[in-house]
């Protein structure tokens, strides 16, 4: 195997989910990395730490209380929704050219530019102080990290991540995942097969569209394409949607854009595929 894509790294201190995207599928790998993920994190609160977990030089912070979990549930809904995000100065984050974890590294100032990214859920699965155990749905970019150390801030007793486990990426959730151990034994028993997830179950956060042979040359082609009303269901989606489009096999044929009125326009093609 020539080529292998990951979609979306996980921190050193991380485990659970990785994707990865095998031979052609690999040019699928911007809109796997581009879903939501889920996370389950312990956060320690009463310290911080300078890369935002517990593998960095770590601060205790004395409080005269502890916070209480109906403040925890206040402060938490402060980062929900569509926020501005500033990386942790240990991040992949790139700052004139030069990755911010290097420049922290070099005991350097770092202050990188604040990002957009989208909360969905930041919830309480358990609380006892100092451990609270939370839930995140997040965009991508979204670093845990700096989630735990802004919401620290914000109740007054820092907070830093003891412990990080991705549990979803898009579609593809741990129960479809396998561990390394379990696909060297299915790689030795030539079952390999066995780990690999359809192109439609790992695309699922994308409409699908079908379309028919008459007009899957010119798809493959690199060519727009106009869908015939009389011959199949338009789909209802608002144009600039993308879609993950098969043939009437149900076999991938690539990434498309609806511009509305029947037409799509090709972003991506595996034309290898056929």
């Amino acid at each position: 195997m020539r080529r292998i894509g990951h979609c979306g790294t996980l921190d050193p201190l991380a485990s659970g989910v990785l994707v990865t995207c095998l031979g052609r599928y690999a040019r699928l790998s911007q809109w796997i990395s581009g879903a939501e993920k889920e996370y389950q994190s312990t956060f320690r609160l009463g310290a911080t730490s300078d890369t935002g977990d517990s593998q960095g030089s770590l601060t205790s912070k004395v409080v005269a209380e502890p916070p209480t979990l109906n403040e925890i549930d206040a402060a938490m809904a402060s980062f929900r929704g569509r926020i501005l995000q500033v990386p942790p100065a240990y991040s992949a984050v790139k700052i004139g050219g030069v990755r911010s974890y290097e420049l922290a590294r070099r005991q350097q100032q770092v202050t990188a530019p604040a990002r957009p990214i989208e909360v969905s859920t930041f919830e309480v699965m358990l609380f006892r102080y100092p451990e609270l155990k939370v839930r995140i749905a997040c965009s991508k970019g979204t670093y845990v990290r700096a989630l735990a150390n802004d919401l620290g801030e914000l109740l007054g007793c820092g907070a830093y991540v003891e412990q990080l486990r991705r549990v979803r990426a898009g579609a593809i959730g741990e129960g479809d995942a396998i561990t390394l151990d379990q696909l060297e034994r299915r790689i030795e028993g030539e079952e390999i097969e066995r780990s690999f997830i359809s192109p439609k179950v790992a695309l699922r956060p994308l409409p699908d569209l079908t379309i028919p042979q008459v007009t899957l040359a010119a798809f493959l082609h690199g060519n727009s394409i106009s869908l015939c009303e009389s011959t199949q269901r338009l789909p209802d989606l608002a144009a600039g949607t993308q879609c993950a489009v098969f043939d009437e096999e149900e076999r991938l044929c690539g990434i498309g854009e609806w511009r509305g009125g029947g037409s799509l326009r090709p972003l991506k093609v595996l034309v290898n595929e056929r």
